[in-house]
């Protein structure tokens, strides 16, 4: 990655920093001090952000891998600044401002903004339950007839995400009725109204909806109503591979990875371009005027910025979250100590990442778009310093605090009271953490998942005058515990890493002298293989590991983890032997996108299912034999998984599709020709439509 923006860094570099800082730069100049002397940004500040802008991008290109970054600065006005970064595919061309890119859940400020016109319409109402609109929708917890359609913008509807096919090498046109059939027999993951954690399944419900009510399917809808009116000619719903090519490619070990298709449509399906995502965010600036057209009203710009997200538990630091309608954070802590306060999205796919802010007083938005890299340094740093210097205000740098904070530790010590030994337990939630006695102090353990064991923390903490416990080496580190909904929670704030703002991490603890049963203590043993992901899902992209183990991770006895494409949530076993529910419930993004894992009978053995994805237990797959062998896909369509029991060759008909794995479970090819070489021990998984059977000759010793 590196080596390829070597070759061009020289020349590019140059001709960056030269152009922008006198040719760009003198031009917006030229415009702020002629044109209109009411622009949101000084002459100065926006020299000094440009410039600053600029280095901060290529050292992201340089130093974390990305291939390619666009960045969009505008005021209500107009454009204040857009540049590229970066090449957008091998041949080394560089992006224009018109090379779009995957946007991911950035999508849903455009699913927002189209529920929110017709609300005006008078056709939806916020607080009217979408069975409303949806008449058949279902669930199998009773309170799902309570879920409105302000909980879907909001994240508090109780739903989890369904992976299952929601990104794939080709269009898939099924996922809503996929998500649709999944819902109806799924528990509820919370209580509606009860707790906002992040969810898209809630997304695909709101566009199901805005097709419903507004007679037009949901990318048509988007088109006349939002885009078309924006002016946004570079945004669109890709469903067909010669429309992909304008995307920029995401580069990985000097090869381009292929597009992926985002099926989940209303919750993160769009491709747009930086500059097309400032035309929004003016559009909201301008009172939801644009063009000399009403987009939207300002009532309904002021109830997306409201924090309209439940979170019970109240934290001394800034929070991940603070959902508006569509928005993460409708206070983003990066601003808020400077006294802005902005609304932000990001959005990511497997392999880019998208970031809107927008600053109301200020009248001021930013978006960037980057493929590959790390996401965290575009939304927490990148985006959040450019608002900060056009404002005139300091960059954000590691663990810099200053006056303004007021949370500094207490001087004064307070004697614990019996508190120390309520607060030992195991914590769960983004991670495993133990709370465990050191005389009257605490420590913090984190479990190392690789080694097994619990690795202690710098640092005991004491309990101090108001009522936390604060680090005794890092004076702006503490923990407090507290109760809700009849879970006891850990809240440990500390200064983030890269930007040193104060942020507060919430996890729950984790029932005591619970065991799995003995029945899921056998499955936990058995490795899991997915057989109902369509063949071109990303769950069989070399990044995605399809041979899952559910395992439980040193002494969680009671739980086990669930493979799913995005992080492995936990589960209980030790209550009932065909369902292991989720049982985090904690505000914001650590206990999103959960789901049951349902034991299924098949034959004689058992299958797994998670939302969508059904699993196949990898002792029971059959094994390739020499000669003729049938090949049978049952009425659902599953995949077939089948071993080599010596080296083999395999050949099969043209239109049989199929992958295979080596003995490590990583995958080793992806070639659909009409033979497939094996060695002992690898497995090979045919995909073919329902009730069809196909044969194949098998050979071994090739």
């Amino acid at each position: 990655m590196n080596s390829i923006h070597r070759q061009f860094k020289e020349v590019a570099t140059s001709l960056v920093a030269i152009s922008l800082s006198i040719t760009t730069t003198s031009q917006r100049v030229s415009a702020l001090e002629q044109g209109n002397p009411s622009r949101s940004v000084s002459t100065k500040n926006l020299t000094k952000t440009i410039m600053q802008a600029i280095t901060d991008s290529e050292a992201l290109l340089d130093k974390k891998g990305a291939s390619s970054l666009s960045i969009a600065l505008s005021d209500q006005h107009g454009l204040l600044w857009t540049e590229t970064f970066g090449i957008q595919d091998m041949s080394g061309t560089k992006p224009s401002t018109d090379t779009m890119y995957a946007a991911g859940s950035v999508t849903k400020m455009i699913t927002t903004i189209a529920i929110m016109q017709l609300v005006e319409e008078g056709k939806i109402e916020l607080d009217t339950p979408i069975t409303a609109y949806i008449k058949e929708f279902q669930m199998l917890s009773p309170a799902y007839k309570k879920i409105t359609t302000r909980m879907l913008l909001s994240h508090s509807a109780g739903l989890g995400t369904d992976y299952a096919n929601g990104m794939t090498n080709k269009h898939f046109s099924g996922y809503l009725g996929q998500v649709m059939k999944t819902l109806s027999r799924t528990k509820l993951q919370s209580t509606p109204g009860e707790l906002s954690s992040y969810s898209n399944d809630g997304f695909s419900l709101a566009g199901e909806i805005i097709q419903r009510v507004s007679g037009k399917d949901f990318t048509s809808y988007v088109k006349r109503n939002i885009l078309l009116p924006l002016g946004m000619n570079n945004s669109t719903f890709i469903t067909k591979d010669n429309k992909a090519k304008r995307v920029a490619k995401t580069i990985e070990n000097k090869q381009e990875l292929p597009y992926i298709y985002t099926n989940l449509s209303a919750a993160g399906a769009i491709v747009t371009t930086p500059t097309d995502l400032a035309k929004l965010g003016r559009m909201l600036l301008n009172q939801g005027n644009s063009r000399g057209k009403k987009i939207l009203s300002k009532t309904s710009i002021v109830e997306m910025g409201k924090q309209q997200g439940i979170y019970p538990i109240k934290t001394k630091g800034h929070s991940s979250t603070r959902f508006g309608l569509g928005w993460d954070h409708v206070n983003v802590p990066a601003l808020s100590e400077s006294g802005i306060k902005a609304w932000k999205k990001t959005g990511a796919t497997l392999d880019q990442y998208s970031i809107l802010i927008v600053a109301p007083k200020q009248n001021l938005v930013v978006a960037a778009q980057m493929a590959g890299g790390n996401k965290h340094d575009l939304w927490d740093k990148l985006a959040p310093n450019i608002i900060l210097s056009a404002t005139g205000e300091k960059k954000l740098k590691p663990t810099q605090r200053d006056s303004r904070d007021s949370l500094r530790r207490p001087k004064h010590i307070k004697p614990a009271t019996g508190s120390v030994d309520n607060a030992t337990g195991q914590y769960i939630g983004g991670g495993f953490k133990q709370i465990t006695k050191n005389g009257r102090n605490l420590r913090i353990n984190h479990l190392n998942l690789e080694k097994k064991q619990w690795v202690i923390s710098n640092g005991d903490y004491t309990y101090r005058a108001d009522g936390q416990y604060w680090n005794k080496n890092e004076p702006f580190d503490s923990i407090e515990f507290v109760s809700s909904n009849g879970n006891r929670y850990l809240v440990h704030t500390s200064p983030a890493i890269d930007t040193g703002i104060r942020m507060s991490n919430i996890m729950q603890k984790r029932k005591e002298n619970l065991n799995a049963t003995p029945q899921w203590k056998a499955r936990i043993k058995e490795t899991w293989l997915n057989i109902s992901a369509r063949h071109e899902s990303i769950l069989w992209d070399h990044r995605a590991n399809t041979q899952k183990s559910f395992h439980s991770p040193l002494d969680f006895q009671d739980i086990f983890f669930s493979p799913t494409l995005w992080p492995l949530w936990p589960v209980s076993t030790s209550q009932d032997n065909n369902v292991a529910n989720p049982f985090l419930q904690i505000q914001g993004l650590n206990s999103r996108d959960q789901n049951s894992v349902v034991v299924l009978k098949r034959d004689d053995f058992e299958l797994l299912s998670i939302g969508s994805q059904i699993f196949y237990p990898l002792s029971q797959v059959k094994q390739l034999a020499n000669g003729i062998n049938q090949i049978r896909f049952n009425s659902k369509g599953h995949a077939e998984w089948r071993l080599a029991t010596a080296d083999t060759t395999v050949t099969v008909s043209p239109e049989l599709r199929w992958k295979t794995w080596g003995k490590d479970g990583s995958l080793k090819k992806n070639n659909y020709t009409n033979q497939i070489n094996l060695k002992k021990g690898e497995k090979v998984l045919f995909f073919g439509i329902a009730n069809s059977t196909h044969s194949v000759t098998v050979a071994s010793s090739y």
